[in-house]
C-alpha cells in the first residue's frame, strides 16, 4: 500500500481518486484491498457528507483518505454496502483508542471533579463511540466524521468485477474550542493530556487505521453475510445513537415514508443491512438507511 503525505491539497478524496485510476493493481488483492492512504496537513476544499465543507486549520487535524479496490458484487449490494462506512468508523475508533494508549494519554478532569486525575485509568472505549451512521463521538460531541465514496478504477480487463471505494476520515486533534465549527464539535486535546505533537499523533493514527481497515475489509469481502452479523453486534455495543430519542432527516427511508422526511423517535436497533430502526411516538416504526441524526 502506498502512503502519500502532503502539506496542502484541495481534498484528499480527489488525490485518492486519481491514485485509484493510476495504481499498480497487481498489489491489490482480496487479502490486501487497500491501495493508498493520502494524509494531508491542510485541505482547501475538504468536504463531508451531504456536500458539507470540512473546516480545519493546518496541522490541527487528522485529514486522510484511504482508497481500496473491492468486489463490485459487495459494494453494489444493498444488503452489505451499508456496513462499509461502519467498518471505517470502527477502524477509526480502534486506531484512536490504540494511539491514545500508545502515547500514554490521560483524561483531563472536568471543573469540580474530585480525585487524582494523573493516576486515573482512562477507559477510552467507554468514552469514544460511533454515532450512526458515520461520526466518531467523545461523550456527546463530534470528534470526527467519515465520508465514503465510490470511485472509478482503470478499465482493466481483469478488474471488471471490482470497483474503487474511498474512505475520507477527519478527526479533530488539536483544535481549540473557539475554532470548532459547531457547538457540538470537540477536539482530542480538550479531553486528554500527555498528547504528543499533533502531527506525530496523526502519523500514529494513520498507520494503525490503515492496518485495521485493510484487515477488516479483507475479512468482510471474503464472507460479507457472516461479517455483517458480527459487525451488527460490534457496532451496536459502541453505538452512541441507540436508546436515544432522535430526529433523523432521512433522504432515503423505507417505502412507507416519503423521501426527505424528518423521522423522530427512539433509535431501537441496527438491522442486518446496517440500517437504523426508529420507533416513532405514534408506535409506528421506520427504517432509515442514511441520514443526519440529532438527539432530542
Amino acid at each position: 500500500m502506498n502512503f502519500i503525505f502532503l502539506d496542502s491539497v484541495d481534498s484528499t478524496q480527489n488525490i485518492a481518486r486519481k491514485e485509484l485510476l493510476n495504481c499498480d493493481f497487481e498489489s491489490s488483492s482480496i487479502l490486501n484491498p487497500l491501495v493508498c492512504a493520502i494524509i494531508a496537513n491542510n485541505q482547501s476544499a475538504g468536504r463531508g457528507r451531504l456536500g458539507r465543507k470540512w473546516v480545519s486549520e493546518s496541522g490541527q487535524s487528522f485529514l486522510a483518505s484511504y482508497g481500496a479496490i473491492l468486489p463490485k458484487s459487495v459494494v453494489m449490494d444493498s444488503k452489505y454496502n451499508g456496513w462499509l462506512p461502519m467498518i471505517a468508523g470502527l477502524c477509526a475508533r480502534d486506531a484512536l483508542i490504540g494511539a491514545l494508549k500508545e502515547v500514554g494519554a490521560r483524561k483531563i478532569c472536568e471543573v469540580g471533579e474530585i480525585g487524582d486525575c494523573e493516576n486515573k485509568i482512562c477507559d477510552f472505549g467507554q468514552e469514544i463511540k460511533i454515532k450512526w451512521p458515520n461520526d466518531i463521538f467523545i461523550g456527546d460531541c463530534k470528534e470526527g466524521g467519515i465520508l465514503t465514496e465510490i470511485a472509478a478504477i482503470a478499465n482493466h480487463s481483469s478488474l471488471q468485477q471490482n470497483i474503487g471505494v474511498i474512505f475520507g476520515i477527519g478527526l479533530n486533534l488539536n483544535v481549540s474550542k473557539e475554532s470548532l465549527p459547531i457547538e457540538q464539535a470537540t477536539s482530542l486535546q480538550m479531553h486528554y493530556a500527555n498528547l504528543p505533537d499533533a502531527m506525530e499523533l496523526r502519523d500514529i493514527i494513520a498507520k494503525r487505521l490503515a492496518k485495521n481497515l485493510n484487515n477488516r475489509l479483507a475479512s468482510f469481502v471474503q464472507n460479507p453475510a457472516q461479517s455483517a452479523l458480527c459487525l451488527r453486534e460490534e457496532v451496536s455495543a459502541v453505538c452512541w445513537t441507540l436508546g436515544r430519542k432522535v430526529s433523523v432527516y432521512a433522504p432515503e427511508v423505507n417505502s412507507e415514508l416519503n423521501n426527505g422526511e424528518c423521522v423522530e423517535g427512539v433509535a431501537q436497533s441496527i438491522n442486518d443491512d446496517a440500517s437504523l430502526l426508529i420507533l416513532k411516538d405514534s408506535g409506528e416504526s421506520a427504517i432509515v438507511h442514511t441520514g443526519d441524526v440529532h438527539a432530542l
